[in-house]
């Protein structure tokens, strides 16, 4: 089946009606593609304001988030900061009195190496003393 019997069963038989309703489909299509055409624009920039929106409130969010971090990581700094202090202080404190302990420990050893060796030279001069 072709058009030409297409439009006889119509009841479009003469060659002036078939151009105008050709006419009247051509009219017809572009009306429906400047409509679509138009829609779609208003599509677009509603989808580019919506995009633009969307992306200056993820920036915001983004900001307030780093900023967030940025303060709770200064916080956990301060802590780490200060748990460094006291421990430098507290085993400081510790090491120096270790430290003092040794050095009293080292200089008792060494009076008391001087006052054997005094002792053992009196010893052995009172053995000699004895055998003379």
């Amino acid at each position: 089946m072709d058009f030409v019997e297409i439009f006889k069963i119509i009841g479009i038989t003469t060659g002036p009606q078939i151009v105008l309703i050709i006419i009247i489909g051509f009219w017809g299509k572009k009306l429906i593609e400047q409509f679509f055409t138009e829609s779609i624009e208003l599509k677009k920039t509603e989808m580019q304001k919506s995009i633009l929106d969307f992306s200056n409130t993820l920036e915001i969010k983004h900001s307030e988030i780093k900023s967030k971090i940025e303060r709770e990581l200064k916080v956990h700094q301060n802590q780490l900061d200060k748990w460094k202090f006291e421990f430098e202080t507290k085993y400081e404190t510790k090491f120096q009195k270790t430290m003092d302990v040794i050095e009293d420990t080292y200089t008792n050893l060494y009076s008391f190496n001087i006052l054997l060796t005094q002792v053992s030279h009196f010893q052995s001069a009172n053995k000699i003393r004895k055998k003379v």
